[in-house]
This record gives structure tokens, C-alpha cells and sequence, in this order.
């Protein structure tokens, strides 16, 4: 991926774990004090790269995290918020992106699982520093993916996919937008 001179990057693979995923992205909030977080996860059935506008206050796991838990209709926190909004400039990124010939839209559900979690907890825990850029993106299945998901089954089409040199593409285009943002704060 290139990485626009004026940006340092960093990335950290997360676990798909209620628990583990946002201790270990904090670990990374701590010590590296980014201007913008970027927080990606794959969403089957999607067939576009979704820019999530909130994150809501409720685990509601249909099938088990990697770790084996199955939070049901619990709250991520019984004293916080109901919800929080990505910070991200969510149009300018979608305006972006379509520009570049990929498609990109705004989604109002993370759905109830790990990656709302993870974006939920992340939101909470900048909502202090407004000078931070946050949010979560949802990527479609890659192509090989899809593919797998159907595999023997007749009839049956595969899911919506985008290429890895698509989902690489955006990141480029959202990075350059991100780049044109006058950071001031440091």
C-alpha cells in the first residue's frame, strides 16, 4: 500500500474475540497516539466497502467468537451510551471512492458482533479526544472467499466479493483523503 509522505501508518492485526480484540488495539492507542484510527472488518454478503456511521451499545453474537464466547443480547457497557458516531468525514471518503471507481457507501449497522464491539469500544474510549479521527469500515469477501462459501453447492451463487487489489486501491484512495486533513494538534 502507499502510504501518502506526509501519514506514519501503523497496523495491527486484531483478533476476532469479544474480549482481546480492543485490549490489544488499545495496547497500540497507547503507545502510538494516532491522529486517525481505521478499524477494518469483513462482512459476508456485502458487496461494497461500507463505512459504518454507529456503533451501538449491544452484543448479540448468533455464533461464537474465536474464542468461544457468545455474548447474547448483553451490553458492551450497562453504564455507557447507547451508541456512538464513526468521526470519520464518512462522504468524503464514499465521494472518494467512487471517484476512484470503487464502490463504497455508508452502512447504519455494524451488526451486533465483534466488529461493532471493537468499534463501539474504540469510540468510547476517544470520545474524550475530538482531535481524533475514528471509525470502522467494512470490507466484502474477496473473491476466493465467495467462492469457498458455495463450493458444492449447486446452484447456489457466491456472495459478493471485491479483489485484494480493489480493498488495496481504496485504502490508497482514504489514506490521500486523510492526508489532505490539516492535523493541527501536534
Amino acid at each position: 500500500v502507499r502510504v501518502p509522505a506526509r501519514l506514519q501508518c501503523q497496523a495491527v492485526v486484531l483478533p476476532v474475540e469479544f474480549e482481546s480484540a480492543f485490549e490489544k488495539l488499545q495496547a497500540y492507542l497507547e503507545s502510538f497516539e494516532p491522529d486517525v484510527v481505521l478499524a477494518f472488518g469483513q462482512a459476508g454478503g456485502r458487496s461494497r466497502i461500507e463505512f459504518e456511521r454507529i456503533a451501538i451499545n449491544i452484543q448479540d453474537a448468533e455464533i461464537p467468537d474465536n474464542a468461544g464466547a457468545q455474548p447474547r443480547l448483553k451490553s458492551i457497557d450497562p453504564n455507557g451510551d447507547l451508541a456512538y458516531l464513526s468521526t470519520l468525514p464518512l462522504d468524503a471518503f464514499v465521494e472518494a471512492l467512487k471517484a476512484s471507481g470503487i464502490p463504497a457507501g455508508i452502512s447504519n449497522s455494524a451488526g451486533l458482533y465483534v466488529c461493532n464491539d471493537l468499534f463501539y469500544r474504540l469510540q468510547r474510549t476517544l470520545r474524550g479526544k475530538p482531535e481524533t479521527l475514528s471509525g470502522f469500515i467494512h470490507v466484502p469477501y474477496l473473491p476466493e472467499q465467495a467462492a469457498r462459501k458455495t463450493a458444492g453447492l449447486a446452484g447456489v451463487a457466491a456472495p459478493a466479493s471485491l479483489p485484494f487489489e480493489t480493498l488495496k486501491n481504496a485504502l490508497e484512495v482514504v489514506l490521500l483523503e486523510i492526508s489532505k486533513i490539516p492535523f493541527t494538534h501536534r
